[in-house]
């Protein structure tokens, strides 16, 4: 379950706008500055609950994956808008079916230069989930920084979270493996 929930946080990030933020424009949102990105991700408050997950991206890993997850998330999250926000940032929502992991509609913005630094902020409501410590309303936030160009033993999409490396390229496979709907 340690795995599930950071998979699936980075998969369906969705989001609502602050409110003097004028009207959205839509958009598919930012692309991230290649190299190797740290995001230190916490729920409901729980300092880095989550942990830190590293992340090895080339332009085209970040064209696929998107800030919000758009590749990850595939046909699991049919309704789902992204806007750019005047004055900078990013609004998202979605709505995605997780297979045993529940349903989650989410909204949320990002904030950031996303060439050294970005911050995500989603509130989520999770229902249906087969454990039941994921059902309910949950914060989460991701503070993430640029640390520089990806190490030799990287490859562009590898993501590290402790001890523990996938390839997000290949995420659909272990996504499905936890019951997430790729």
């Amino acid at each position: 379950m340690r795995l599930a929930l950071p998979i699936a946080a980075l998969a369906v990030l969705a989001g609502c706008a602050p409110k003097d933020a004028g009207p959205p424009q839509a958009s598919k949102g930012p692309s991230r500055r290649p190299g190797l990105w740290q995001e230190t991700i916490s729920r409901d408050g729980k300092g880095a609950s989550m942990g830190d997950l590293k992340i090895c991206l080339d332009r085209a890993t970040d064209e696929r994956l998107g800030l919000f997850g758009r590749a990850a998330a595939g046909a699991a999250c049919p309704r789902r808008t992204v806007t750019r926000l005047p004055g900078g940032g990013y609004a998202f929502s979605s709505t995605c079916m997780l297979g045993k992991a529940g349903t989650m509609v989410s909204r949320g913005f990002a904030q950031g230069d996303f060439s050294s630094s970005y911050r995500i902020q989603t509130d989520s409501i999770v229902s249906g989930a087969a454990w039941p410590g994921g059902n309910g309303r949950h914060h989460t936030v991701v503070l993430a920084k640029y640390l520089g160009p990806c190490p030799s033993d990287m490859a562009p999409g590898d993501a590290m979270m402790g001890d523990l490396r996938v390839n997000v390229d290949r995420l659909g496979a272990g996504a499905a493996a936890l019951g997430i709907n790729p």
